[in-house]
């Protein structure tokens, strides 16, 4: 029996984000592409890098791959209100909250639509790009930030690529992103009260 071959990954580098904090369609459309094909991609959420899909699977895949535990569920990235009512309850203290504070870099917990007893981690991003990209996909997408084995973020280049070359399909990787950045706040609004999870 033939060993495996290590999985070929396709690694972008953009210096910066362009004046209006987009990227090339060009690079949007690859990686939507790769999104809606199953594909595992790596990119920037509002600084932070980490591995996204629309679908659960390929991402268990590849924390499975970097020998990490799979913390469920993982965080629903938006880029319209309309999405959010696809996956979460909200009633009129919810409404108002979250259009004060998206779009922006804090994960609020609602109620999952589809399980309403269970919280269910969401964001709105700031950044144009991951906004574009989700709205060429159509749907929301999957988010699980890329930490090294002490749980630290994951953001000099040599070490994303270090981590995941070969183990996953598509990599963006975008030279001015490649700062170490405060974490988001965390808060839970799923039973109609702002709790602070994470400041």
């Amino acid at each position: 029996m033939r060993p495996c071959r290590p999985m070929k990954t396709e690694i972008i580098t953009l210096k910066h984000l362009k004046k209006d904090g987009t990227i090339d369609p060009s690079v949007s459309d690859s990686i939507t592409e790769h999104l809606l094909a199953g594909k595992q991609v790596l990119m920037p959420v509002d600084y932070i890098y980490g591995c996204i899909s629309v679908d659960e699977q390929p991402l268990r895949d590849v924390i499975k791959r970097l020998g990490e535990e799979i913390h469920e569920p993982f965080v629903r990235v938006i880029s319209t209100f309309k999405m959010l009512d696809d996956v979460a309850f909200i009633g009129k203290f919810e409404f108002d909250f979250l259009h004060r504070i998206w779009p922006g870099e804090m994960t609020v917990h609602v109620k999952d639509a589809k399980q309403p007893d269970r919280s269910l981690p969401v964001r709105m991003p700031r950044s144009r790009y991951t906004q574009d990209i989700i709205e060429r996909a159509g749907v929301p997408i999957l988010f699980n930030p890329l930490c090294d084995t002490g749980g630290n973020q994951v953001f000099r280049k040599k070490e994303i690529i270090r981590s995941l070359d070969g183990k996953i399909d598509f990599m963006l990787i975008i030279d001015e992103l490649c700062r170490e950045h405060t974490p988001p706040s965390i808060v839970d609004i799923s039973n109609g009260t702002l709790v602070i999870l994470e400041e």
